[in-house]
């Protein structure tokens, strides 16, 4: 079930990430009718994409499980990732569209609560989970409500707050879609998209041969080739407080393992052992933090340049 929702999530942020670029960029424009678009078209495809994977969800139900991994023979396990698809697959929309809203409220200037809006959907869970499961002992089934419970109240927010935004407006002309902007969305977002829907891919591929081998010689592979770990843009849509926060958790949780990390700000891979530098597509220059800073280049520019963007200052 999970990299069913790993799916819907790419798929969110595809929209969402899409809108909220698109969004900015009209924004700083001054084209407030443009990005009154990027946001209404943007909602008009999530909630589209959401349906349409939730109908897909149970109507190959079977299939889907199959894919993942899931064994009929297995009566009892099969079982219970049934009863939690059905549930979970119900909630699809609702979870879609509050994590494709997130983008354009962060985008709108309201972080806290993009934040809000995720944190309180995850106490939610918590909270409910212990309490489903085993007060009501609902088993696999109270798990799965306890989920879509969190996911409807941050998409509940985050509705709300359409009817409160700063600098966007929802109306019958910006609903309307247009193939440009619809265009542009799907283009900027599809990175998100590639990026859920690898892990989508290994996650299936995991479960199938742990399915057909047994876990000692699923074990036995990760071993041999070890624990690497790919962050990607990890901390790009942070402020400096909690960008540092998300580093120092990081370099716990990552300590021992390859780390492979994708990032437009030098904070993030300020302790790197190897930067690869790429510009226009070619790299431009590789080495550590240390040779990178003395050869005065690409990496030397963009470090001083977001350094005095630190600095700046409204007066």
């Amino acid at each position: 079930m999970y990299p069913f929702t790993v799916l819907a999530l790419g798929l969110a942020l595809l929209v969402g990430d899409g809108a909220a670029a698109g969004f900015s960029i009209a924004l700083g424009k001054g084209d407030k009718k443009q990005a009154n678009k990027n946001v209404g078209n943007g909602l008009v495809i999530l909630f589209c994409l959401a349906l349409g994977l939730c109908a897909i969800g149970f109507i190959c139900q079977t299939q889907i499980l199959g894919l993942f991994g899931g064994n009929p023979a297995e009566a009892e396990c099969y079982g219970y990732a049934t009863d939690y698809f059905k549930i979970i697959c119900a909630d699809i929309p609702f979870y879609m569209i509050g994590q494709g809203l997130n983008g354009s409220i962060r985008a709108d200037g309201s972080p806290k609560f993009a934040m809000a809006c995720t944190l309180a959907g995850a106490i939610t869970n918590l909270i409910f989970d212990p309490v489903l499961i085993f007060g009501f002992n609902m088993g696999v089934k109270g798990a799965a409500i306890a989920t879509i419970m969190g996911q409807i109240l941050t998409f509940a927010m985050s509705v709300i707050y359409l009817s409160k935004a700063k600098n966007f407006t929802i109306g019958k002309e910006v609903i309307k879609l247009d193939g440009k902007t619809s265009a542009s969305i799907v283009s900027v977002g599809m990175a998100s998209l590639i990026v859920q829907l690898s892990i989508v891919i290994i996650i299936a591929v995991n479960n199938n041969l742990l399915t057909k081998y047994g876990y000692d010689t699923f074990a036995s592979t990760g071993e041999a080739f070890g624990a690497v770990v790919l962050l990607d843009e990890a901390t790009a849509s942070l402020d400096v407080e909690n960008e540092t926060l998300i580093q120092t958790a990081l370099s716990r949780l990552i300590a021992d393992k390859t780390v492979l990390v994708i990032a437009h700000r030098m904070r993030t891979v300020a302790g790197a052992d190897k930067i690869v530098v790429l510009s226009d597509g070619t790299v431009a220059e590789e080495g550590s933090p240390k040779e990178l800073a003395e050869k005065n280049g690409v990496y030397a520019n963009m470090v001083k340049l977001q350094a005095e963007n630190q600095s700046w200052k409204l007066e």
